[in-house]
């Protein structure tokens, strides 16, 4: 059971920071009446560290901190 909780932490972590993320960012731009004022450049960096660390903590060999690094750095590039 331990060892379950331990594998699955991370993407709950990540589901949860990314549901927060999402909620602030609705209640701060509700009731715009101009599609164009959202702004959307900082979710590809939130996307890629979730991705990398996904990946990361399912290969051993990547890890999840290097994973997050090549998440954000590929979220930065698009």
């Amino acid at each position: 059971m331990a060892e379950f909780i331990k594998s699955a932490l991370p993407f709950f972590l990540i589901g949860i920071s990314l549901a927060i993320f999402a909620a602030g960012y609705y209640k701060k731009h509700r009731g715009k009446e101009d599609e164009n004022d959202w702004d959307f450049s900082s979710i590809g960096p939130i996307l890629g560290v979730a991705v990398g660390i996904a990946i990361g903590t399912a290969s051993e060999s990547i890890g999840a901190t290097l994973g997050a690094g090549i998440g954000i750095f590929i979220g930065t590039m698009t």
